[in-house]
């Protein structure tokens, strides 16, 4: 049994690949762009502002003004 491929359906899937490979270089790119920023973290209340200056001051990279 021989299977001929649909020349008509040659133009659908040239663009499902070039959507796809589209697709991976975003997520490529939006990695790259996400290694550029800080790492969060999330503190919570008096002890965790505590926390944070400390971290902060650990770094020792910046000044922090809390009110």
């Amino acid at each position: 049994m021989v299977t001929i491929w649909p020349v008509d359906k040659l133009p659908e899937k040239r663009e499902m690949l070039q959507r796809r490979h589209q697709n991976f270089e975003t997520f490529i790119h939006s990695l790259a762009r996400d290694k550029k920023r800080p790492a969060m973290q999330y503190y919570e209340g008096v002890e965790g502002m505590k926390q944070a200056y400390r971290r902060l001051l650990d770094q020792g990279k910046e000044t922090l003004h809390f009110f």
